[in-house]
């Protein structure tokens, strides 16, 4: 059985889309932009200065032909950029065209306009910046999807063993962005993991809403806000005609035995075969996939954002060239469902 991260990989070197790296001073960012050029997977735009850029290229031995570089300082886009986020921004924050000017002329801000403005189909970043800084640019330039009320994140769990997910690939959500959903959030998180699993995994997505309970098995005001997002999830799911299962609330192992579920949640739709755990807030989440990646040995691609009008990724400040060029190809083909969904 063939891997989930290597189908994501070749689907996405089958309809090859334009990815922002917008950290163009960071050595990893020139590394994977060589990468990613030389494998055909996408064509990459860096921003950052043409100098630093070069000496990095250099420094690390790869070359920069196949993909190119902006420096907002000197492209002529910058104008037009800047006045477009003024009037993005009118009624919430009211900005002069030189303000506007040097927040666009920021490397994160100008990667995030050439997504926003389709010069780009989607945008990594966060390998030298912290994850507010990358939220900030991400949530007020490109925005959130119509279909959900707040922006969420996930990681692709591959495990080394096929028995779970699809090719032991699970997503996890919400891994890097909302703390402490309400039951309503919480919905708008399993709302988006469906588009994510079937850009991603190209199956039906089986959703399993993750508590400490097990169809009643416990009482406690954090159980009813699963069991409020699941019935939520459900709904929405029949409103926007989205084509997924969802059960909750329920035990991880009931999620992914099937043995366990048949015991603990007789007739789910799960039936143990969850492809997506929905936890209940991000200590679960967060924690359980760094516990997943480091004592099962599994590959965590992510926390990658959903939830938004075009993909955008967060990059973790520890990560390597290859891990940028592995959450490119989920990235790609976020995009490619995108525009096949539009």
């Amino acid at each position: 059985m063939k891997k989930a991260t290597e189908s994501i990989w070749e689907r996405a070197k089958a309809q090859p889309q334009h990815i922002v790296l917008p950290e163009g001073g960071d050595p990893r960012t020139i590394k994977a932009a060589a990468k990613i050029a030389a494998e055909q997977l996408a064509r990459v735009t860096v921003v950052g200065q043409p100098d630093t850029v070069a000496k990095l290229a250099q420094q690390q031995g790869v070359t920069t032909a196949g993909w190119e570089v902006v420096d907002p300082r000197t492209s002529p886009l910058t104008d037009r950029f800047a006045q477009d986020f003024v009037d993005m921004r009118k009624g919430k924050q009211e900005l002069t065209l030189e303000d506007a000017r040097k927040i666009i002329s920021e490397e994160m801000h100008f990667g995030a306009m050439m997504v926003r403005q389709g010069l780009g189909d989607g945008f990594i970043s966060g390998a030298a910046h912290a994850t507010a800084d990358v939220c900030r640019a991400v949530f007020r330039v490109i925005g959130i999807s119509k279909e959900v009320k707040i922006a969420s994140s996930f990681s692709l769990m591959q495990l080394p063993v096929f028995d779970f997910g699809v090719g032991g690939a699970l997503i996890y959500a919400d891994t890097g962005t909302v703390i402490n959903p309400n039951a309503e959030q919480l919905a708008d998180i399993a709302v988006s993991t469906a588009s994510v699993v079937w850009a991603l995994l190209g199956v039906r997505p089986k959703i399993a809403m993750i508590s400490c309970s097990t169809k009643g098995s416990a009482k406690d005001p954090s159980i009813d806000k699963v069991i409020q997002a699941t019935a939520i999830a459900k709904a929405r799911f029949a409103e926007l005609k989205i084509e997924a299962d969802i059960d909750g609330e329920m035990q991880a192992d009931a999620a992914v035995i099937p043995s366990i579920c048949a015991s603990k949640a007789k007739g789910s739709p799960i039936e143990g075969r969850a492809n997506v755990l929905v936890f209940p807030d991000l200590n679960c989440g967060n924690t359980c996939y760094k516990l997943t990646e480091r004592l099962a040995g599994a590959v965590a691609l992510g926390p990658v954002f959903m939830g938004l009008k075009k993909p955008a990724s967060d990059l973790s400040r520890g990560c390597s060239a290859d891990d940028i060029v592995g959450i490119a190809a989920i990235i790609a083909c976020q995009a490619i469902r995108q525009k096949a969904s539009a």
